[in-house]
């Protein structure tokens, strides 16, 4: 099964940190800004799943911003992050990516709000406050950090198995309606069938 996931946020909130730790399960080593985005892959077991794993990393600049939505239009699950160290990158997720992603993406994909880089100790933004806003926003919400990993193997699992209950309720719910209107069918057809007899 395949499961695209967007992540959005600021730059340097520790987008691809996040990413490269899931798909290499070890720190990168890397501490550049994303250009404009990157695309990775990873095929993952999640409860006996085959899963591929397709990750888009967007640049967080907002030069970058009007481009954005052609990365995470057709997403399964889109991940906001913001650094716990930067107030601001929170600010901006409230203000403009929750409704930005909200606004562009269809009702049933799955939002996240990940409050990364846990492992420093000057944190501006406590996680009692993200937890706060992630629920009267129906997001999901994680605390991560991609520099030792805390909290990441474990949030793309937990996603994932999401999205894979998520997709097998929508294909139930399709094949409920499809015997729905086959009986209707039927029954109209066995209804014409009786009139002509009585014509």
């Amino acid at each position: 099964m395949d499961i695209k996931i967007t992540i959005v946020g600021e730059t340097e909130v520790g987008k691809t940190s996040l990413v490269q730790y899931f798909v290499n399960e070890t720190p990168s080593l890397q501490n550049s800004t994303t250009p404009c985005a990157s695309f990775l892959k990873k095929v993952a077991m999640v409860n006996d799943k085959v899963i591929n794993f397709q990750m888009w990393d967007t640049a967080g600049q907002e030069r970058f911003r009007s481009i954005a939505p052609m990365y995470y239009r057709g997403s399964d699950c889109v991940l906001l992050v913001y650094d716990v160290g930067q107030q601001a990158s929170y600010e901006q997720l409230k203000e403009f990516w929750v409704k930005e992603v909200q606004s562009k993406c269809p009702y049933h994909v799955i939002f996240a709000l990940v409050a990364n880089k846990q492992d420093i100790t000057d944190q501006k933004v406590t996680n009692q406050e993200g937890r706060a806003f992630a629920q009267a926003n129906q997001l999901e919400f994680y605390e991560t950090s991609g520099k030792s990993g805390a909290g990441v193997l474990q949030m793309f699992q937990e996603l994932a198995q999401k999205v894979i209950d998520q997709k097998q309720d929508t294909q139930m719910a399709k094949e409920d309606t499809s015997k729905e209107v086959l009986v209707r069918t039927q029954v109209t057809q066995v209804k014409k069938k009786k009139d002509s007899c009585c014509m």
